[in-house]
């Protein structure tokens, strides 16, 4: 069920008499959210909460931008940061479905240059952060962050990576969380596709879903003109603009795992489209159902969201995945339970924040 922004705003509106919400703790949560703006913890942001495609909790708080007192609005852009990932995976099920490529290809197959490397690596395990890539713990192993990589295309960049990121372990062994797969794969899928990643992705996801705000940060998007401004916390524990990364057109290389624009609505939309609540037809039902089982040796579900409980017989039941932007989206599958969390404050500096959202937001859904 899509809601329109006019629809959102109603319902948020009537939130504290609506009888699908525990009042008590609607109004910790929004109390919560208040404070921390007035407390300068964070900048700005929005809630959005859903059960069985009932809206139960949609409240925009603080600024999209703090020096001109911009508003945050429930429809305010940010990029969404690691995110990114279970969104650009949400692309490669699609490809699996119309048979452009296969989830257990060897990465190999679509992309030479890794034949020297390739130690059994699979499209799958780009995903799961089971390939045997290397980690971003260190500056060097996060290649949109580097100067090497000024003017190249995508391609360009994936190629290089066999020898400046070889794979230090057996695809398959070991879990270890890595931008550079999600490149990878993003590369795969443009080989796959003969579409540019900017471009598959708006085919793909934004277009059948209706996401008005969705697609990679570029000079030809837009929406990156609307940006709520990103923030983090300086020297004296005060909120400073951060410093933005730089903008390249769609032809040249961004992150592939990092650069996605959306807003909370349409976040909302994509969450709906995976559990086949919007359109059962946008990802088969075999699909649907791979995306949300346990990846082994994995951290992750088989469409990368991080496994947050399971049930009695360890199948996955909350599943979700944060941003450096400090956003948070996830689903709990047994209730039916939707939650997105979208600020510009980085997370690193709102952890505690950003945790007690989500105990929140998980209390007003039960």
């Amino acid at each position: 069920m899509k809601l329109s922004l006019i629809a959102l705003l109603v319902i948020a509106s009537q939130l504290l008499s609506s009888p699908a919400v525990a009042r008590e703790n609607a109004l910790s949560l929004q109390r919560f959210l208040d404070e921390s703006v007035e407390k300068g913890a964070i900048a700005g942001g929005v809630a959005l909460l859903q059960k069985d495609g009932e809206m139960l909790f949609a409240h925009a708080f603080g600024y999209a931008d703090v020096e001109a007192q911009k508003p945050f609005q429930l429809d305010t852009p940010v990029v969404v940061a690691s995110i990114s990932k279970p969104m650009l995976a949400t692309v490669a099920f699609r490809l699996q479905d119309k048979q452009l490529l296969q989830l257990s290809d060897r990465v190999s197959q679509w992309i030479t240059a890794f034949e020297p490397v390739d130690r059994g690596m699979l499209v799958q395990q780009l995903i799961t952060h089971t390939s045997g890539l290397p980690a971003d713990r260190s500056l060097s192993a996060r290649p949109w962050l580097s100067e090497w990589t000024a003017g190249l295309s995508l391609a360009q960049v994936v190629a290089a990576y066999p020898h400046r990121h070889p794979p230090g372990a057996g695809a398959g062994t070991r879990f270890a969380y890595s931008g550079l797969g999600t490149d990878v794969l993003a590369r795969c899928l443009e080989v796959a596709s003969s579409k540019n990643r900017n471009a598959l992705l708006k085919r793909e996801l934004s277009s059948p879903l209706g996401l008005r705000a969705t697609g990679y940060r570029s000079r030809e998007n837009a929406i990156t003109s609307r940006l709520a401004t990103a923030y983090e916390k300086g020297a004296n524990g005060s909120l400073i603009v951060r410093r933005a990364r730089r903008l390249v057109p769609d032809a040249e290389y961004s992150s592939s795992g990092g650069g996605v624009i959306s807003t909370a609505p349409d976040l909302v939309i994509w969450l709906q489209a995976l559990l086949g609540w919007r359109d059962e037809e946008f990802l088969s039902p075999e699909a649907r159902a791979t995306f949300f089982s346990k990846a082994q040796r994995s951290k992750t579900t088989m469409g990368g969201m991080f496994v947050r409980d399971v049930d009695r017989d360890g199948r996955p039941q909350i599943v979700g995945h944060t941003g450096s932007s400090g956003g948070d989206c996830w689903i709990d599958l047994q209730h039916g339970v939707i939650g997105v969390f979208l600020t510009q404050t980085k997370r690193q500096d709102i952890e505690p924040e950003q945790k007690r959202v989500y105990e929140l937001m998980r209390a007003v859904s039960r």
